[in-house]
């Protein structure tokens, strides 16, 4: 647990959550990042049994979106039951977009815009490498 005080509010990080790895072309191969994403999201409310209900914000992060799902976050957060009211957005940077969704989810936090935030990322390997090409896919 990492805790720091910003802007007179204590935010802490209180855990994380993945799906495991696999070899390309195996195991997820039919699956959309919403889909793991979700899987990942549901775990981590699981393990640290956290309400969906209390979920103020959901940021996940991606190197390309899916044109399939226009909104990664969003249908994570709807398929894990998260409620729609909860405002959910996807961040998209090369090698760094998880990063980015924590480091909002802590800003958020930070300047009194929400209290409990799930953040972190999804991606498919299919996805990357169609449009990033292998190079980007390897890192």
């Amino acid at each position: 647990m990492t805790a720091k005080k910003l802007n007179g509010r204590t935010v802490v990080v209180i855990g994380g959550c993945r799906t495991p790895f696999l070899r390309s072309g195996t195991g997820y191969t039919d699956l959309m990042a919403y889909e793991l994403g979700a899987m990942a999201l549901s775990g981590l409310l699981q393990r640290y049994r956290i309400d969906p209900a209390i979920v103020d914000r959901v940021i996940l992060g991606t190197v390309l979106g899916e044109p399939r799902t226009t909104n990664l976050a969003r249908e994570a957060a709807l398929a894990c039951g998260i409620p729609p009211s909860c405002p959910a957005f996807t961040v998209t940077a090369a090698c760094a977009s998880s990063n980015v969704a924590i480091q909002s989810a802590v800003e958020a936090i930070a300047c009194g815009a929400a209290d409990v935030v799930v953040a972190g990322g999804a991606e498919t390997s299919p996805t990357s490498r169609s449009a990033s090409g292998a190079r980007c896919a390897r890192g």
